[in-house]
């Protein structure tokens, strides 16, 4: 059998100690050092940014402390009418631009949601490539899994890829790429209300 033992090397021993969030991750590929370098996270408990956001703007979101995974504060979407609107994170700006400028590295992107219902969730990556003045482009998705989510309960959503891997599927141009993000929406008919947190 394989194990992992956690322990304590100093001086002193303390009574209680916790832990939380214990992960091992590998990407695929060979040879291929395991994700461990995170270049952004945004637990909403701060100052948000514009790298995340929405895919319509005829859905509302905003900051919630309703739920959250970890701390006070996650986002939240509601309003929804159909089960392709939902969250929108940027990944062709800074510092999630990291994605288009190292094609073949394998990126894992993640988040936890939580969600009124019972319902499935996906990442889909949407890339627009195409001319820079935009006179001639297509659109392109890239959605390998999805995640079964229980009603009011947590689950981590995650998507393990490269810009190549999208590359290889639709045989575009990666240079030509005009627009590159990604959006988490739900399947099956559901409109329901939801929050993610530590994206």
């Amino acid at each position: 059998s394989t194990f992992f033992r956690l322990e304590n090397r100093g001086a002193t021993v303390p009574d209680t100690y916790y832990v939380d969030d214990i992960s091992l991750k590998q990407a695929t590929g060979q040879p291929q050092e395991p994700p461990t370098n995170i270049f952004y996270l945004q637990d909403f408990e701060g100052a948000t940014d514009s790298i995340i956001g929405k895919n319509d703007d005829a859905i509302t979101s905003a900051i919630s402390t309703e739920k959250a995974y970890n701390s006070d504060r996650s986002y939240k979407y509601s309003a929804r009418t159909s089960e392709w609107q939902g969250a929108q994170v940027d990944l062709d700006v800074n510092p999630t631009r990291a994605i288009i400028d190292n094609p073949e590295q394998t990126f894992e992107l993640s988040a936890y949601v939580n969600s009124d219902e019972a319902a499935t969730y996906k990442w889909t990556i949407k890339t627009i490539a195409g001319l820079p003045d935009w006179s001639s482009f297509q659109s392109y998705d890239f959605e390998p899994d999805r995640t079964e989510l229980q009603a009011n309960t947590w689950a981590k959503l995650s998507i393990t890829f490269s810009l190549n891997d999208i590359v290889a599927v639709h045989g575009f141009d990666p240079t030509e790429v005009l627009r590159f993000y990604a959006v988490i929406s739900s399947e099956g008919g559901s409109t329901a209300d939801f929050y993610i947190d530590d994206v």
